[in-house]
């Protein structure tokens, strides 16, 4: 059995749980469980590690589990450690925990950030999904599409008489 690290969430827009591993960021199982969705992931696995071995290419090492003691030393400049002190000051708080409160506002707007920007990818694939179906349906039934208007006895397009200014008399041909 592999050591690789899994994780399994569920995907709105799969509808189902999709399991992931973050070294093989490629691959991923479905599963109407966490459990189904983690097994089809183990298969997959197994087979593009076969798969990178039989094709004689590396094969990505497990992570390992990373133990933390909440503790890290950190060189900052004179002048941004007097700043940060007189912020925590008038704040009434200790150095630490005005750093540890900046720390966590950051990563949250980061992580906020990330959902907004994901969304806003979704929305212009969506849209530009759209534009390529509407410029398919236009040139599919452009002849339905020739509008045009007489001005003074001649014909011009729909929009040449909307830029020169003239919007009256417009027929469909």
């Amino acid at each position: 059995m592999h050591k690789y690290s899994i994780s399994t969430l569920w995907s709105e827009e799969d509808e189902c749980f999709v399991a992931t591993s973050m070294e093989f960021p490629f691959l991923s199982g479905f599963g109407e469980t966490q459990e189904k969705a983690t097994a089809q992931l183990n298969l997959v696995l197994a087979d593009a590690i076969e798969i990178l071995k039989e094709d004689g290419e590396e094969i990505p090492l497990p992570q390992t589990a990373k133990k933390f003691s909440g503790q890290f030393r950190l060189r900052l400049p004179v002048s941004l450690h007097e700043r940060l002190s007189k912020i925590a000051e008038q704040e009434g708080i200790s150095l630490n925990s005005q750093i540890v409160s900046m720390l966590q506002e950051r990563s949250s707007k980061v992580e906020v950030y990330k959902n907004v920007i994901d969304e806003l990818k979704a929305i212009i694939g969506q849209t530009a999904g759209m534009a390529k179906n509407v410029a398919i349906l236009a040139s599919e039934h452009s002849q339905y599409l020739n509008i045009t208007t007489d001005i003074e006895g001649t014909k011009e397009s729909a929009v040449g008489a909307f830029l020169s200014g003239s919007s009256n008399n417009f027929s469909l041909q």
